[in-house]
């Protein structure tokens, strides 16, 4: 098996479309070290590389700020120039609206939010199980802890007033945002067992899962999908869902379909059955013009095509010393090459590799359909 192992063992940050450039930014930061690498979207060649000791970081559109525990001093990395300026102080910056900025406290630990004119409007701090997140429409704070009775608000963050407010009869297990919506993985758990000795008692067990995506500024629902999805894939503004119809006798799948949803409305992108079926729970991850990309629960990965659902190659990953290896985290380039890093604290140990599915089609176990070791 043919790729080439990485210096660095880590992956990128920006693949939410914070950070939107058309480069990856990956970082290590730790007691000793730390540093900052810009790297090609096309073949992940290094760029830019900075020296940075930091364990706090935030994310704005045209920069990233910095802080480390030990010192009191924040760096701003300007993402344009990659150059490093530094100040000192408390506020960290966390997000920014129009005019409104929103600092975290680092000595009292809490958010402190200031208009233009430098006034502090709002000031808040949440503990478990609330917990806050920002978007464009303001500030989101949450409790999904419990199986019953959830619910997310949106505030204003001039002043905190509630913009909008969404009650669930039951748990959100997931929520994630892109642009100005809020993502979820719903579980309603409204079945009633009928199994002997449990018969009228609600099961807790095996709820009914959906996906639900909600207007940021209203709080509304946009869209619904009868399954839990997968992974959103955030560049190609996808939701990806695998629909498992049936199982066989040996507990390998004998019926799947994948579907790619537009984040945005729901629209059903491509739906399709997998041929052959994928023998394991899969997990679908993102998308290009061809096919979809898959792990299996047992680590293999693939890619199905979206014309006719068969798998165009699937590989295990297999280290110097013979082992299969799982992945951890993984990406596209824009050569079509992968970027694999391994599941960690493995006793050959951990590492991070660019893979060419084309040059290693000789150790794929399915090629255009056919699975070679059935």
């Amino acid at each position: 098996m043919n790729y080439s192992t990485l210096i660095f063992n880590s992956m990128p940050y920006n693949r939410t479309g914070i950070l939107n450039n058309q480069v990856y930014y990956v970082g290590v930061g730790g007691s000793h070290q730390g540093w900052i690498k810009c790297l090609s979207k096309n073949d992940y060649h290094e760029l830019k590389h900075i020296d940075l000791w930091y364990n706090v970081s935030s994310n704005f559109k045209e920069c990233k700020y910095f802080y480390h525990t030990r010192d009191n001093i924040i760096k701003k990395l300007d993402i344009n120039t990659f150059q490093i300026s530094t100040f000192p102080g408390h506020h960290f910056p966390k997000y920014k609206w129009e005019d409104i900025l929103c600092y975290h406290n680092l000595l009292t630990k809490q958010y402190e939010v200031f208009n233009s004119k430098g006034e502090k409007v709002l000031e808040f701090k949440y503990h478990h199980p609330i917990i806050a997140k920002f978007i464009s429409s303001g500030i989101l704070i949450y409790q999904n802890n419990e199986k019953e009775n959830n619910w997310i608000k949106c505030l204003n963050p001039d002043g905190g007033d509630e913009i909008w407010k969404v009650e669930f009869s039951w748990q959100f297990v997931r929520l994630e945002t892109f642009d100005n919506l809020i993502i979820l993985e719903y579980h309603a758990f409204d079945k009633i067992r009928t199994d002997k000795g449990h018969a009228g008692e609600r099961d807790w067990y095996n709820p009914d899962r959906y996906t639900i995506v909600l207007n940021g500024d209203t709080g509304e629902e946009i869209w619904r999908y009868s399954n839990s999805y997968h992974h959103i894939d955030y560049e190609n503004e996808a939701v990806l869902i695998g629909n498992i119809k049936s199982f066989l006798p040996n507990g390998k799948i004998e019926k799947l379909s994948v579907v790619e949803l537009d984040i945005y409305n729901g629209n059903v992108l491509t739906e399709i059955e997998v041929k052959p079926p994928i023998e394991r729970i899969p997990d679908l991850h993102f998308v290009d013009g061809v096919g979809i990309y898959y792990t299996s629960h047992d680590g293999s990965f693939g890619k199905i095509n979206k014309a006719d659902g068969a798998i165009l190659w699937e590989f295990d990953l297999v280290d110097n010393k013979g082992e299969k290896r799982k992945i951890s985290d993984w990406l596209l380039l824009g050569n079509g090459n992968l970027v694999l890093q391994t599941l960690p604290n493995h006793p050959n140990g951990d590492f991070t590799c660019i893979f060419n599915p084309i040059e290693n089609m000789e150790y794929s176990n399915v090629i255009d359909g056919v699975r070679l070791n059935a």
